[in-house]
């Protein structure tokens, strides 16, 4: 901000504003005169001069106008950043344009689970409930006052956002996360938060954020909220793999162990369960048991089949306890009931059978039957299709 008085030996305040208009823009000028003059005024507005204080100036008068112009100063400052961060974290901020001498605290926000393309839809209305509830923007601006400048960016998939604090600010991450897990911010999903663990610039901001997606898809927990300082070096444990699982599931299929499979299966979903495996070790622990299970023609979906309905329960289901029991469910459709149609369809059928003759007074369905017999409905409906006609 440049307080010029207008008399001056060799050039005089107009001609300064006049100079500051032409090669430096971006200077707020207040022009200081003891002269009230009509003409002075005209050529300050030509000069986009933002103030005109007569002599003696009034200390009240002087304070507000430097108030008023450091609020706009702010606000300019604010929204040019704003317009960097944007560029910065698409990759398109022109070289020239990195002259920004601020550094920034960088946070990556993942709402819910990991989702592909394929999933993406089912999760929009949650996220957007997210946002909507959560009131993230309103807690960050009591959160920062007036002494930081904060940036909340949608970016590359909608369940993704990045925070962009202006400076440091060490307990933020903590305390955000605090509140997000906290009854005031009312929302369904759980949230993994990644702070990078030092200040960027607006040239280092992207290649910094793209680390913390690779440590969001490698950490990330489905169904469990959870935050972390980024580290380079992390290694993450891998799970063994599941070849006398695999062996063990595949001999009961041949050897048609139906109930003694089902109870390998909810055994081993329930371990999964407590062992918490990131999402990313769980879908290959699971693509590499349903590929060896297919290869043996031990499962009747295929690899795509498999790994797109998983994806949709991760996208689709709101709590741990939903996607298990949905999960469950297709297994029960994919290896579970075919091995059933082998072994002891017309078994199950007498046995519907018999529960509707005992139950005929009650209004039955085919879904009142599914649930009292712990098969889905399409299987019901499959059993007494092909043992119906025989009977």
């Amino acid at each position: 901000i440049l307080f010029t008085d207008v008399r001056m030996p060799v050039m005089n305040g107009l001609q300064l504003a006049e100079k500051i208009y032409e090669e430096y823009p971006d200077i707020l000028m207040v022009i200081i005169s003891g002269y009230e003059e009509f003409e002075y005024a005209q050529q300050a507005i030509r000069y986009h001069v933002s103030d005109y204080l007569l002599k003696p100036v009034n200390l009240e008068k002087l304070l507000t106008t430097t108030e008023k112009l450091c609020r706009k100063l702010s606000e300019r400052f604010y929204q040019t950043t704003k317009e960097k961060i944007h560029l910065a974290l698409s990759g398109s901020l022109p070289q020239e344009k990195d002259n920004c001498l601020e550094l920034f605290s960088v946070l990556l926000i993942k709402t819910g689970n990991l989702y592909t393309k394929e999933s993406e839809a089912l999760a929009y209305g949650h996220t957007g409930a997210f946002w909507e509830a959560s009131l993230v923007s309103p807690w960050l601006t009591n959160y920062f006052s007036a002494s930081q400048s904060w940036w909340l960016e949608e970016i590359k998939e909608f369940s993704y956002h990045a925070l962009v604090v202006e400076g440091s600010c060490p307990l933020l991450r903590k305390d955000l996360f605090q509140y997000l897990n906290s009854p005031d911010a009312f929302h369904p999903l759980p949230v993994s938060l990644c702070e990078y663990p030092k200040l960027v610039s607006l040239a280092q901001m992207r290649s910094s954020l793209y680390q913390l997606y690779d440590s969001v898809a490698s950490c990330l927990i489905p169904f469990f909220s959870q935050e972390w300082l980024f580290q380079p070096t992390a290694v993450h444990s891998v799970p063994p793999r599941m070849d006398s699982i695999f062996e063990r599931f595949l001999l009961r299929i041949k050897s048609g162990q139906v109930e003694q499979l089902e109870k390998d299966w909810k055994s081993l979903l329930m371990q999964w369960r407590k062992d918490k495996l990131t999402q990313q070790e769980f879908l290959d622990q699971i693509r590499s048991l349903f590929i060896f299970l297919a290869g043996h023609n031990a499962c009747t979906a295929s690899e795509h089949e498999i790994m797109t309905a998983i994806q949709s329960l991760f996208a689709s289901c709101l709590t741990e306890t939903e996607f298990y029991q949905h999960l469950f469910k297709l297994i029960l459709e994919w290896v579970i009931e075919p091995l059933s149609e082998g072994h002891s369809g017309m078994e199950l059928y007498q046995k519907i059978k018999q529960y509707i003759e005992k139950h005929l007074e009650q209004p039955l369905t085919v879904e009142a039957l599914a649930e009292a017999f712990h098969f889905s409905a399409s299987y019901i409906s499959r059993v007494f299709k092909k043992y119906g006609k025989q009977s």
